[in-house]
């Protein structure tokens, strides 16, 4: 599918030299950027700090205003294109390090040097443990909050979601899903976030089926707390609740 894209777009095709499928994917005109194989658009010395990134590539330095591998690799693509296109080093850097971020993509309601709340569009597995990784570098205990969206897509990623929480949660973390988020429609409803949270507590692991308002009915054990789903607008809503919360308490 990939290859045929490549065949039917003019000009170049930008494409992640670390992903094993694409690289073995043989593209016309193909433009590679990466983090560990070598590319023409490569990520050097990076330092990943708990709220940015920084790092080299072709000489030129980078400062990214996010956290995480996978913003990098954003990042890398947005600076693999404008060269592309002719843009100077030294003006994509200064572009990059003034970005800000768009809405629920690692959106920060709260930052006080006591907790920090995230808010996350993060809705499948592999977003899920991305998140989660980030997480890891900035915070020594975090309350994840979770809500799921659909029976149908909840049904099709739910070992998927199990293992992500499963390998990617430590023991001082805490998980905690809200009810599946519905829209509307004939979908059948044989599903439950509780079929997640039994997956992950029979690893070992921290977590419960929760409503958003017994949410503030908890103690505050954690640094930080995120919530994370899609679809569902008020998600940002909690999170600024979740952070007046913490204010007050």
């Amino acid at each position: 599918m990939f290859e045929r894209l490549s065949e039917n777009t003019s000009g170049f095709v930008i494409t992640c030299r670390d992903d094993r499928n694409l690289a073995s994917c043989a593209f016309r005109e193909a433009v590679t950027f990466s983090i560990d194989q070598a590319s023409k658009y490569q990520a050097r010395d990076i330092r990943y700090n708990p709220l940015n990134t920084v790092f080299e590539v072709n000489g030129q330095r980078f400062g990214l205003p996010l956290p995480g591998r996978h913003n990098l690799y954003n990042a890398l693509a947005c600076i693999a294109f404008l060269s592309e296109l002719g843009a100077a080093p030294e003006k994509v850097a200064s572009a990059l390090s003034e970005f800000e971020g768009i809405e629920r993509r690692f959106d920060i309601h709260l930052k006080d040097g006591r907790h920090l709340v995230v808010d996350d569009y993060a809705h499948n597995p592999h977003k899920i443990s991305s998140l989660i990784k980030t997480m890891k570098g900035i915070s020594r205990s975090v309350c994840y909050i979770f809500q799921p969206h659909g029976f149908g897509p909840t049904r099709m990623m739910k070992e998927g979601y199990v293992r992500a929480f499963s390998e990617g949660l430590r023991d001082q973390d805490h998980l905690l899903l809200l009810p599946i988020y519905y829209a509307g429609g004939t979908a059948a409803k044989d599903i439950s976030s509780r079929d997640i949270a039994d997956g992950v507590t029979a690893s070992g692991k921290s977590a419960e089926v929760i409503g958003r308002q017994d949410i503030f009915a908890m103690p505050v054990k954690w640094d930080s707390y995120v919530v994370f789903g899609a679809r569902d607008d008020t998600l940002s809503g909690l999170a600024g609740e979740i952070a007046e919360h913490l204010k007050d308490g």
